[in-house]
């Protein structure tokens, strides 16, 4: 239990600086391709990071070409996390959870990485970019509602609005937590797990408070 809080605590302070470190040496693992194309991201690096209990364990890094076209190697030694994200801005983060797979499809846009993207070949990545798309969406309306709010800020119907706005603000946070929920029961045994307790509908509005849902 204590390694896995170590990864949540890893994946919701995602913040490390993309050093270069010398390459994992992968010979004691199941090696896996990680094959990326994303739009925009023309000659940047891509760069795939191992979670470890006490930080992040460089991997691999790759030049994206012309096309936005990449590809990385890893090895997996067991239930492994994964961390893609891009040198012009490492705060922006995907996680992997590369299980069976020998190769892995990731496919996006550099206007909405890394909240929107595809990826195929592993399970327990599918997973998480399911939960992605679905906190994505709960995150779009919330943003509508500020919007709404701010252009009706001088309206004298503005306590009217604004309670409309919140009920529909309280609805929307208790669908997202209806959708984690029914995740958490529907795959028992899955590490994606983590990822989803780990969610957050905005910086301080965690989807499960670890005070009132332990």
């Amino acid at each position: 239990m204590r390694v896995y809080f170590k990864y949540l605590l890893l994946l919701v302070l995602c913040a490390v600086a993309a050093g270069c470190m010398p390459k994992a040496d992968n010979t004691l693992r199941t090696k896996f391709e990680l094959l990326g194309e994303f739009d925009g991201m023309a000659g940047d690096t891509a760069y795939l990071k191992l979670v470890k209990d006490n930080g992040y364990e460089f991997i691999d890094s790759a030049m994206v070409d012309a096309n936005g076209r990449f590809r990385l190697e890893g090895g997996i030694a067991g239930p492994d996390f994964y961390i893609l994200h891009f040198a012009s801005d490492n705060s922006r983060q995907i996680t992997l959870i590369p299980d069976t797979a020998q190769i892995l499809t990731v496919k996006g846009r550099a206007a909405d990485f890394p909240d929107c993207y595809e990826v195929t070949g592993s399970p327990e990545s599918e997973s998480v970019c399911q939960m992605m798309h679905r906190i994505r969406r709960t995150r779009n309306v919330l943003d509508s509602l500020g919007r709404i709010f701010r252009s009706h800020i001088d309206s004298p119907d503005l306590a009217d609005i604004k309670a409309a706005l919140d009920s529909v603000y309280s609805c929307t946070c208790k669908e997202q937590r209806k959708f984690s929920e029914e995740f958490l029961r529907t795959h028992p045994d899955a590490l994606a797990q983590i990822v989803c307790l780990s969610q957050y509908i905005a910086p301080k509005l965690p989807v499960f408070d670890p005070s009132k849902d332990y």
